[in-house]
């Protein structure tokens, strides 16, 4: 009667030659901003209407957003970021959209103008 047996602690050198490696790709280095820079981002946002140390309000949906606290680190807007990028704020959706719209009436306005003096 044989035994199966499991080989849990086989040396890393033998483990590595036995499958292939993955090498993990060097991180692009992340700047961390200081709480000036953070505070000068909130402040000229143009989709922040008010914030505190830890929320911001959408300027475009009225909605306080709760910013990321961790380590008790203040005005981190990562949840605002994701709240305005994520289609998650409907009111700003529409504003984008009714821009472009108006860009564009704009633009067909100006090649009609262009067409009428060209004739």
């Amino acid at each position: 009667m044989t035994h199966h047996v499991r080989r849990r602690n086989v040396p890393t050198e033998n483990r590595c030659a036995n499958s292939v490696s993955k090498a993990r790709a060097p991180r692009m280095g992340r700047s961390n901003k200081t709480i000036e820079e953070r505070l000068e981002f909130l402040k000229t946002h143009k989709y922040v209407r008010a914030f505190g140390e830890y929320w911001a309000q959408c300027a475009a949906c009225g909605q306080n957003i709760k910013l990321d606290n961790r380590n008790e680190a203040k005005y981190f807007p990562n949840s605002l970021n994701k709240h305005l990028n994520t289609r998650k704020c409907k009111s700003k959706q529409r504003v984008l959209q009714q821009q472009e719209t108006k860009e564009k009436l704009e633009i067909a306005q100006f090649m009609v103008q262009l067409r009428d003096w060209l004739h």
